[in-house]
């Protein structure tokens, strides 16, 4: 039975009272988590975008090259790989001996000659290659100088320089500074045989 106060106006426990909350407290604490729950989730089936992925920073970027289109150039199989810089090539019925005018590997009895050698097979195997002349016909030696790339369009020369196998030819060719610039690259990064720290 409710108390009566003297003024005659009844009072209702605390207890009879939080039984008439509870039902509204609990239907308050589940909205509350359903909200959370929706703003953790992102309130949709829609995949949540992942941050973007920052790259490693590059001491230096690689410079783009310079090159012309080389498909209207003739093919050369290869027939033999002499050195770092260095190949016999089939152009037609003739076998010739042809530098690479871009790179400048070490010679048979320096350090990082078979490193050179090695690179340059594994580059160049199996591919028939794209010979672009320069200024110059041919070295003191009388082999050909040529740019040489693969019939992707990837040089050769260019390669070779950015692996730090060789170093970057400056005979007056109109491409030697995008060559100087792969070597820097290379030698700054300490990449390659060349450039590795010892």
């Amino acid at each position: 039975m409710a108390q009566v106060n003297a003024d005659s106006t009844p009072t209702v426990p605390l207890i009879s009272r939080l039984r008439l909350l509870w039902p509204f407290l609990a239907l308050l604490a589940a909205f509350v988590f359903f909200l959370e729950f929706i703003a953790d989730v992102g309130g949709s089936a829609e995949p949540q975008p992942s941050p973007p992925e920052v790259a490693a920073p590059t001491a230096t970027p690689t410079p783009a090259p310079p090159f012309p289109d080389i498909q209207g150039l003739p093919g050369a199989a290869i027939a033999r790989v002499l050195g770092g810089d260095s190949i016999l090539v089939t152009l037609g019925s003739e076998t010739v001996s042809v530098r690479y005018y871009g790179a400048d590997a070490p010679d048979a009895s320096e350090r990082c000659s078979d490193v050179a050698t090695d690179a340059n097979e594994v580059l160049i195997g199996g591919h028939t290659l794209r010979l672009l002349p320069g200024p110059r016909e041919t070295d003191d030696t009388g082999q050909l100088l040529r740019y040489v790339f693969l019939e992707d369009g990837r040089s050769v020369d260019a390669a070779m320089v950015a692996q730090g196998v060789a170093a970057a030819r400056r005979d007056g060719g109109p491409y030697d500074s995008y060559f100087v610039e792969l070597e820097s690259a290379a030698r700054e990064a300490q990449h390659g045989c060349l450039w590795a720290s010892r």
